[in-house]
């Protein structure tokens, strides 16, 4: 099953021909304990920095720096250089990839990512659902907002479009998450 997932996952960003007009992306819906399953890296930090670079062929790719100050699976670093496909050069050219979450300067996230592919790029899994933004509610508890809008999510009862970002309270993804990542530690994967 997990197998299955991670090539569903993948098959949103491989072979597909880039659309000459913006359309919202197809994945399949996951949950935390799924996105958990699948990751490779799970980090929780601020973004300091975000660089789009050209890549060797004529593609665009953004590198964001974070401060990380939680490793929930993965091997921990103080901060990381993520590589993430998409974004828009100084000169106005860039690579749009539909359901690819934006990571802003100053933000707080949490991120559930893929194996670095070939071309260095870590994937959120499931693509927007895999970033969350952390942020306060005005009662001071700690929320974790997820945006997927825009993109169609199919799952064991057909398909939904995602129409406004999800809000979770923190402490319960947290729960979720380290539920599903004692579950596989145990599993030995």
């Amino acid at each position: 099953m997990r197998a299955l997932l991670a090539v569903l996952a993948a098959l949103t960003l491989v072979g597909l021909p880039a659309p000459s007009t913006p359309r919202a992306a197809t994945v399949l819906q996951l949950d935390v304990p799924d996105q958990a399953d699948l990751a490779d890296l799970i980090v929780e930090g601020t973004v300091l920095h975000a660089q789009p670079v050209e890549q060797l062929d004529g593609t665009v790719a953004t590198e964001y720096e974070v401060a990380v100050d939680a490793t929930h699976w993965g091997e921990h670093r103080s901060t990381r250089v993520l590589r993430v496909p998409g974004g828009v050069l100084a000169s106005g050219r860039g690579t749009l990839v539909p359901g690819m979450p934006a990571l802003s300067v100053g933000e707080e996230v949490l991120l559930l990512l893929s194996a670095e592919s070939g071309r260095g790029w870590r994937i959120p899994v499931g693509l927007a659902q895999g970033k969350f933004r952390l942020t306060r509610a005005a009662d001071g508890r700690r929320l974790a907002v997820r945006d997927a809008r825009g993109i169609t999510q199919v799952g064991a009862a057909g398909s939904v479009e995602v129409e406004a970002a999800e809000v979770f309270e923190y402490a319960d993804v947290r729960a979720r998450l380290e539920a599903a990542l004692n579950k596989r530690r145990a599993e030995g994967r």
